[in-house]
Order: structure tokens, then C-alpha cells, then sequence
């Protein structure tokens, strides 16, 4: 009796050791079984299709969002700050980027007849820009000392308005501003006009040092005085439009000129 009462708890233990045991096992191998799917979906993930795999990576960035909202509000906050930087970082990677490649921002162009500053042309007349409304107009900012580049930039417009219409050369003004207000007097303005055989169409302006700085600076034109009589400048023949707009710029010297008589044709042609 006393040996069956012994067995009896003997097997007694081993069943509840062995209940204990299997508990014990159970979440391991849950956990283990978890972790193997869990393992198994990332790689089929990754070998699944794009559209695939960008659904399930937006599961798994639901998920972490669902983490992020349950964290305690210190770590939120430097979770939302450390976020806040890596856009920022990024915005300004595109900002270089784009810079780099040359992009720019479309903007509602200005028209320079907004500029509301008076001329002396080499007529001797004070005027505005605005007066040539209604015309398309061929810019360019020169001094009539130049040596070589201005007068290399009077023969291209020359070679613009050659390749235009007598009818079309009607409707188009051509407008040469001095960097050089105080060498550049109204009777050597007309000099030049004179000697480079310029018709009534031309006109030829000098203002004040701030005004010839506001239209090179709204033209995109660099210049600056390197002695009491030269200067180095940007050589661009600017297109403007019947409302001032700027539409087209020829950039260098000895261009040729049929993209920019196809820009004057076109803003005549409407």
C-alpha cells in the first residue's frame, strides 16, 4: 500500500512537471514560430512585385506610426524632431540639386515697363520705357568705348533684324542702354548711331548710375568698372514682347541669329 501511494505521487509530479514544461515551451516556440513568419514575409516582400511591395512597406510604416503615437510624449517629441530634420536635410538636397542641374522655378515674369524710371535718349528726348509699349524690342546694354564685345553685340542684332521682313521690321524697336552715363553724352551716343548707320528704330538710352544698376539687375546682367574707362559685362540680347516682357535672351557673341528671329515672328504673328 505504502509502494502504490509512492507511485502514485511519483507520477503525480511528473505529470504536473511535465504541464509546466509544456507551458514554459509553448511561448518559445510561438515566439520562435512569430519570428520565422515575421523573417518570411520580409523576404517575400522583397521578392514580391513593386506594387507588392510598396503596399506591404506601407504596412509596416502603419505600423511604426502606430508605435510612434503610443510613445510617451518626451519620446515623441524627439522622435517628431529627428523626422522634422531628415525633411529638411532632404528639401535642401533638392534645393542643390536642382540649383545644379540648372532648374528654375517658374514665376510670373515681370514686365520692365513696371519700371517706372525716366531715360535721355540720343535724340535728346526724356522718356520711359513704357512709351514703347505695343512694340517687340531688341536690348542689349553696352558703352560706346567698348573695343571689341559691344560692337561685336551691335553687328548681331544687326544680323537679327536683317533676317526679318520690311513689314516685320516696322513693328520692332531697338534699344541699346549705356553702362557708361557720364563718357556717354547724347552727342556721342549720336556718334555711334551715325557710324554704325542705325535707323529711326534705334534708340539709344543713358540714365542714372541706380537705374542703369535696377534694369541690368531685372535683364540678368552682370557689369562692373575695372578702370576709369572700360568695364567687364555680361553680352546678352535681350527679346522683349508688345508688353515688355522678356521672352527671349541670346547669350554670348557671334550667335546665330535664326532662333531669335523665329522668337520676333512669333510675338508678331499674334
Amino acid at each position: 500500500m505504502k509502494w502504490k501511494t509512492i507511485g502514485m505521487g511519483t507520477a503525480l509530479v511528473a505529470v504536473i512537471w511535465g504541464w509546466l514544461s509544456w507551458n514554459s515551451f509553448v511561448p518559445h516556440a510561438n515566439e520562435a514560430k512569430a519570428h520565422n513568419h515575421k523573417k518570411q514575409n520580409h523576404a517575400n516582400c522583397n521578392k514580391a512585385k513593386p506594387k507588392a511591395h510598396k503596399a506591404c512597406c506601407r504596412k509596416h510604416k502603419k505600423q511604426a506610426n502606430t508605435h510612434h503615437n503610443k510613445a510617451k510624449p518626451k519620446a515623441r517629441k524627439a522622435c517628431c524632431h529627428k523626422h522634422k530634420k531628415q525633411a529638411m536635410k532632404a528639401k535642401g538636397t533638392l534645393a542643390v540639386s536642382s540649383k545644379k542641374s540648372g532648374a528654375q522655378p517658374s514665376s510670373k515674369s515681370l514686365s520692365l515697363y513696371q519700371l517706372k524710371s525716366t531715360w535721355k535718349s540720343h535724340q535728346g528726348k526724356t522718356l520711359k520705357l513704357s512709351s514703347l509699349r505695343g512694340s517687340v524690342i531688341l536690348l542689349a546694354m553696352i558703352y560706346a568705348s567698348c573695343p571689341h564685345a559691344c560692337p561685336m553685340t551691335i553687328s548681331d542684332i544687326q544680323a537679327i533684324d536683317r533676317g526679318l521682313t520690311p513689314e516685320q521690321r516696322k513693328k520692332v524697336r531697338i534699344v541699346l542702354v549705356t553702362f557708361d552715363p557720364k563718357r556717354d553724352t547724347a552727342t556721342r551716343l549720336r556718334a555711334l548711331a551715325q557710324q554704325r548707320k542705325m535707323d529711326s528704330r534705334w534708340l539709344l538710352l543713358r540714365g542714372s548710375s541706380i537705374q542703369i544698376l535696377e534694369l541690368a539687375a531685372v535683364l540678368g546682367v552682370k557689369y562692373r568698372k575695372i578702370n576709369d574707362v572700360d568695364y567687364v559685362h555680361s553680352n546678352l540680347i535681350s527679346i522683349l514682347d508688345q508688353r515688355g516682357v522678356r521672352r527671349h535672351q541670346q547669350v554670348g557673341l557671334a550667335q546665330k541669329p535664326q532662333r531669335s528671329q523665329a522668337v520676333i515672328r512669333q510675338l508678331l504673328s499674334k
